[in-house]
């Protein structure tokens, strides 16, 4: 299981426990946390579709320059460059499903927000526990592609020294 599978459950577990502690329950009509929270889903969801466009193509150029500077064959190097560019690969692959959950989850919010007020409260906590989910695999995410580029830093370093 991948580290963004694993940070998915943990935060989902998370999530339901925090939904008990702040006592989002399903009360007649949304409660002023409930607005709050589905204006900083809507707000979040935007900011990490930018983040996703930003990692995606900050991906591909790192993937571009690795491609672009091969090692000597069969040195050290050239494994460190080949292991590297394929924690790139899994990457852009962990990018696209959380896209593809992005897009899943802003169409939850939006249907959410049609629903009658009642239904609206109903199906909040569970949308909750799901951004919640989302946010812990948008931040997990975020360590990855920062951790990419420094080491990305240090092999281009490495290669231009080698030249």
């Amino acid at each position: 299981m991948t580290n963004h599978g694993i940070a998915a459950r943990r935060a989902f577990a998370i999530g339901l426990l925090i939904l008990g502690l702040t006592g989002c329950t399903q009360s007649e009509g949304m409660n002023d946390e409930m607005r709050q929270q589905e204006i900083d889903m809507r707000a979040e969801l935007a900011s990490w579709d930018a983040d996703v466009a930003n990692w995606k193509a900050d991906n591909a150029r790192m993937l571009g320059e690795l491609e672009g500077k091969p090692a000597k064959a069969g040195s050290d190097l050239e494994r460190e460059v080949t292991d590297h560019a394929a924690r790139h690969t899994e990457h852009a692959r962990n990018l696209e499903a959380f896209g593809t959950t992005l897009s899943e989850h802003k169409a939850e919010v939006e249907k959410e927000a049609a629903l009658p007020e009642r239904e609206r409260v109903l199906a909040h906590s569970a949308l909750w526990t799901k951004h919640m989910t989302a946010k812990a695999s948008h931040a997990s995410l975020a360590m990855t592609h920062k951790d990419l580029g420094e080491k990305h830093a240090e092999l281009m370093a490495k290669l231009a020294v080698v030249k």
